[in-house]
């Protein structure tokens, strides 16, 4: 029977770009094989595999990673192959063999980070069937399922159905060393074409119309008005892109708000020290319910304030006892109130104001490291290798 200890060898099988992290501490323990896609030529080095599209077909990194996938299970003994979403059939029929052939070792794990979201409500019905269907096959076919908060085990069980598996929860983490408490770059700031004394707003992520950006950058007409001190920097590009840009320009906010197109992972910190209020606006729909929002672990580890949507998926991160700032709708009235309240906060006494964030990270830090999240993980998995060890 193998131990919590003992060192395990995984594959991990995804298409979304959000395992590198933890792949990196499980290795800490276990010997690790990772296909995932990507955006470079084709490449293998130390048990990563770089998948991109082939001749550039979309369904080029499906094809690849199919073939991949099923050569290294059938010439390898892996004790776990896990999966995201979007490559659960990718293991093909072992699933389905290791289910009636006790033999065949390796546990199939399938994990959620996220449900379907950003679609039109047109394809609304399509996709969630679609997504339901890759949950009925994970819940007959694998042995075991992860996902990313509480609320996404009760969400897939309410939509899709009862799930009878074992169930093990890992939620987002933060790389400590990247995302830290940094001095201001104010070099960076006046490039970005603020002044030094401006009191900057920060939003970094997708911008779609769902994700309460529209709301935030419409509540810059009204505190433009009443302090035009308070600016906004948003890094990040998506679908509604256009559409801010025209609000901005319509309203002339030009010098007040002002979005940055994606950087490196590594550079967004640089970007996030030049913040006095860090801002996440999602409105309390399901998408955002079940989540563990990245953005939110790196906002803490970088110690800055927080002005969050009072949503559950905010509250299990951090609680209620904090000292964080809440909004209580997603709507321009409110986030333009709330962030003026925060900056008269800031002007009363600016170092209790920055000892607010800095105090709330020592509090959360260590369980919000991607280490620690790992733990979790590895104490799932090995428990159900533990548990398969043990069957005749």
């Amino acid at each position: 029977m193998l131990k919590k200890e003992t060192e395990m060898k995984i594959l991990i099988v995804v298409r979304e770009p959000w395992y590198d992290e933890i792949v990196r501490e499980l290795r800490k323990k276990n010997k690790v094989d990772y296909i995932f896609k990507s955006r470079d030529i084709f490449k293998i080095e130390n048990g990563n595999y770089h998948i991109s599209k082939l001749f550039g077909l979309r369904r080029g990194y499906s094809i690849v990673a199919y073939i991949l996938t099923t050569f290294l299970l059938l010439t390898r003994k892996y004790d776990v192959c896990m999966t995201d979403y979007r490559s659960v059939y990718m293991p093909t029929l072992f699933p389905i063999i290791s289910s009636f052939i006790h033999q065949f070792k390796t546990i199939f794990v399938y994990d959620l980070r996220t449900i379907p979201v950003d679609y039109v409500r047109e394809q609304a019905e399509t996709i969630e069937k679609q997504f339901c269907k890759e949950v009925h096959f994970a819940n007959r076919y694998y042995q075991g399922i992860t996902v990313i908060t509480p609320e996404m085990l009760n969400y897939i069980q309410n939509k899709c159905t009862e799930i009878h598996k074992q169930v093990g929860i890992w939620e987002s983490g933060v790389d400590e060393e990247m995302f830290k408490p940094l001095p201001k770059n104010l070099e960076l700031k006046q490039k970005i074409g603020f002044s030094v004394h401006d009191f900057v707003c920060f939003y970094h992520g997708s911008l779609s119309n769902a994700r309460g950006v529209i709301e935030l950058v419409e509540s810059f007409r009204i505190i433009r008005h009443r302090e035009q001190a308070i600016k906004l920097l948003i890094l990040g590009k998506g679908e509604c892109s256009e559409k801010l840009e025209k609000i901005i320009r319509d309203a002339s906010l030009e010098d007040t708000v002002k979005i940055h197109d994606w950087v490196a992972c590594n550079e967004v910190p640089q970007f996030i020290s030049t913040a006095d209020l860090c801002v996440i606006p999602l409105p309390d729909i399901f998408w955002w319910r079940v989540s563990s929002p990245l953005k939110l672990m790196e906002y803490i580890a970088c110690g800055k304030n927080i002005l969050l949507t009072d949503i559950i998926a905010h509250t299990n991160a951090v609680g209620t006892n904090n000292k964080y700032f809440w909004v209580h709708e997603t709507t321009a009235d409110s986030f333009a109130e709330r962030i003026i309240e925060c900056y008269n906060c800031y002007q009363e006494n600016p170092d209790i104001y920055f000892k607010r964030g800095m105090d709330e990270r020592q509090r959360h830090l260590d369980n919000i490291t991607w280490g620690h999240r790992s733990d979790c993980l590895q104490e799932y998995l090995s428990r159900l290798v533990d548990s398969d060890a043990t069957l005749p």
